[in-house]
């Protein structure tokens, strides 16, 4: 089980796929290295694939947490490796994390591939969290994944309610499933976050993807959050919620492999 020391504690990562460019892959919020597994074929056919599970989530330990703290376990995790130059890819909460990573470290930063993030995390995102970590606190069984997905996944997801009970029932049998604790940690570094600063110093090329249906982060609103980065591309994916790699993989591995070519 591959790992790597870090302030006294053990953090979990996986590694795959041949001697291509190393790609890191920074899952968003409540989720781990497993959160990727729709695209981990195609990526790791073409490259050399990292996914950590962060700090409070799947097999890495459950600490007080912050985007700071990710940025600084993600060059652990590299240093650890002996790579000092990797492209990244991210989801949500691990854009924030990729982001200020090419603004704090610009040298460790080939591309970067965020997706349905913006710079900040909008009061709607916070509270919405907040609410369904209430729901988890307070509600037994599967209530709050089933008031989590509405917010993750385009309307394709919710057309056949077998569908959406077979992801309840594997979402309850994961045996890395993030911690009641651990998600705690993750919503209050969530509200507690301040917007991105520096955006006009990343010098790598960034590619911003974006779901048509994403209800957390609507893609009106995307061009002018990430207008301060000097050379960003935005993609917009039709059909995609929040969750765009799970809505919509073979359309974002298409467009990550030409980016990163």
């Amino acid at each position: 089980m591959p790992s790597f020391p870090h302030h006294g504690h053990s953090f979990y990562y996986e590694d795959s796929g041949g001697t291509g460019t190393p790609v890191v892959a920074l899952p968003g919020v409540m989720s781990d290295s497993a959160s990727w597994g729709p695209v981990v074929p195609g990526l790791a056919a073409r490259h050399r694939l990292i996914r950590p599970d962060p700090r409070c989530a799947g097999r890495s330990p459950v600490l007080p947490t912050s985007v700071e703290a990710m940025v600084a376990d993600t060059c652990a995790l590299l240093d650890h490796l002996g790579l000092e130059r990797v492209h990244v890819i991210s989801h949500s909460m691990g854009s924030r994390v990729a982001l200020e990573l090419a603004v704090q470290h610009p040298e460790r930063v080939d591309r970067v591939m965020i997706s349905a993030v913006l710079p900040r995390f909008p009061r709607l995102n916070c509270s919405v969290f907040e609410s369904l970590l209430h729901i988890r606190e307070t509600a037994p069984g599967d209530a709050w994944l089933r008031a989590l997905y509405p917010w993750l996944f385009g309307t394709a997801f919710f057309e056949d309610d077998a569908h959406v009970d077979m992801a309840i029932a594997a979402s309850l049998a994961y045996p890395h499933a993030q911690t009641l604790d651990g998600m705690r940690h993750q919503v209050r570094a969530l509200s507690q976050s301040v917007p991105v600063q520096g955006l006009h110093g990343i010098a790598a090329p960034v590619l911003a993807l974006f779901g048509t249906e994403d209800r957390l982060v609507p893609v009106r609103t995307a061009p002018d959050h990430l207008a301060g980065i000097p050379d960003c591309t935005v993609q917009v994916i039709d059909g995609a919620g929040h969750a765009v790699h799970w809505d919509q993989p073979e359309a974002v591995l298409a467009t990550i492999g030409d980016f990163l070519a």
